[in-house]
């Protein structure tokens, strides 16, 4: 794709953005991102921590089982890095299937999407 054809795709992505949000399109969309904070995932690791994440892949919570405190000092840290990681991810992903269908009610579909 040249540059001048770049320009020309951004040039109408912008101005349906700007359409849809100008018209009753905009409510939708921002109530659909407002909604991504209260949206959790939820990662289990070592079948004694669970970690939530919301899908504007921030941490909710950390909330470990009583057999989370029968391991070692090392082993838990490692666990919370482990189960922050996995809920980012998920949530990540999440996101960006909301961002998807954002993007499909705004018409702005990719081809081989």
């Amino acid at each position: 794709m040249s540059s001048k054809e770049l320009q020309d795709a951004l040039g109408v992505i912008m101005k349906n953005a700007k359409q849809m949000m100008e018209g009753q399109g905009a409510d939708a969309i921002k109530t659909r991102m407002e909604q991504q904070r209260s949206k959790l995932v939820e990662a289990r690791v070592g079948n004694c921590l669970t970690v939530s994440a919301n899908l504007a892949v921030e941490i909710d919570s950390i909330k470990p089982d009583a057999a989370f405190y029968n391991e070692s000092p090392e082993v838990q840290l490692d666990l919370i890095q482990s189960g922050v990681n996995k809920a980012l991810h998920e949530a990540k992903e999440a996101a960006r299937n909301e961002m998807g269908d954002m993007a499909k009610m705004m018409g702005l579909q990719a081809e081989n999407a």
